[in-house]
Parts: structure tokens; sequence; C-alpha cells
């Protein structure tokens, strides 16, 4: 948890089953909170989330994720994570009373198979929907994302970071792996 921190480095960490689901922070990995010009890169977040709900923060699904910016943070970098089997991959929040999450840079991180199959194919889409690879409730547009290796996307950016991109020739769906420091075989 970085709680209104500045600055500081969180630089290849493996963060594993490791939900905290509870009423006072229900975070998984790194839960980015009211936090500025930070940096968060090369690491693994994997199987952190929980289906469990938790505190009503107005967003409808659990808000376990395997990295999530919340509140106000801003100028944070994510960078060249892996991000796999977590409830939410990446989660962007906005806080009752505080501005949303705006100016980070989301790049090069792989965000795929959140939520893993067993809750997808419980909770079809359509109808319970749980979780997604990036799920994203700040204002459109007011954060970047870059080369990101994704499936699905919840928010408001069109197009979608991920999903439906292969169309746009220029942000091809899937980018050439080696890009990514965390997926390869080095």
């Amino acid at each position: 948890f970085m709680g209104a921190v500045t600055n500081t480095l969180v630089d290849e960490v493996v963060s594993v089953r490791n939900s905290a689901n509870s009423g006072f922070r229900p975070c998984g990995g790194v839960c980015v909170t009211n936090s500025h010009n930070n940096v968060v890169r090369r690491g693994e977040f994997a199987g952190t989330g929980s289906i469990a709900p938790g505190p009503n923060l107005g967003h409808p699904f659990p808000n376990d994720f395997g990295i999530g910016l919340v509140g106000s943070s801003s100028g944070n970098l994510l960078e060249e994570n892996g991000i796999g089997g977590n409830i939410n991959g990446l989660a962007l929040l906005p806080l009752p009373g505080l501005p949303p999450p705006a100016g980070n840079l989301i790049k090069k991180n792989v965000i795929a198979g959140n939520p893993p199959i067993e809750i997808s194919a419980d909770n079809y889409p359509g109808i319970d929907p749980v979780g997604a690879d990036i799920r994203d409730f700040s204002v459109p547009g007011t954060n970047k994302f870059e080369d990101n290796l994704c499936i699905t996307y919840t928010g408001g950016e069109s197009p979608p970071p991920c999903a439906g991109n292969a169309d746009v020739p220029d942000r091809p769906l899937v980018p050439k792996l080696p890009h990514y420091a965390g997926h390869q075989n080095n």
C-alpha cells in the first residue's frame, strides 16, 4: 500500500496470492492511493484478488486488483509490469470527494488473464461482470496508455487501450513481446 507517497521507485517486486480484501484496505498487489510522481516497473502481480465485495466506494465490483491508481493519484508511471490472474488487473478508481486519477502513464505492461478463467466462466460478463484486465473509472483522456498488451477493458477510452485495436494501424493488438522486460526469456 502506498498512501500519500511521492517520488518513490517500486522496482522488480513480486506480489502473488496477496489478497488483503478487508474493509480497511481492499487491495491486492500495489495500491497507489493519493500518491504522485511514483514509478512502479518490472513487477509481477498475480492472484492478488478476491471476489468478496470490498467497501462500497461507488464501484459495482470487488475492488481487488494487481495495481491500483486510487483517489487523486497523478504523475505516476506504470511500466513493464506483468499483471494476471487478479480479479482486476489494473484499476483506476476515484474516491468520493477527491479528484480522479489523472496524468498517469501506463506503458508496456502485460495485463492479461484478469479475472482468471474460473471466475470468468462462472460470471458471464453480460450477466454478472466481476473484473477486467483494465477497470478505468477515471475521466477519459486524462491518463495515457501506451503499448500495453491486454484483452479486456472497461472504461471511457475510445478506442479502448487494448480490446478492439487491431484496426488501428499505429496501435496493434499484440505488440512484440521482447519489449516487455518482465516477459522475456533472459
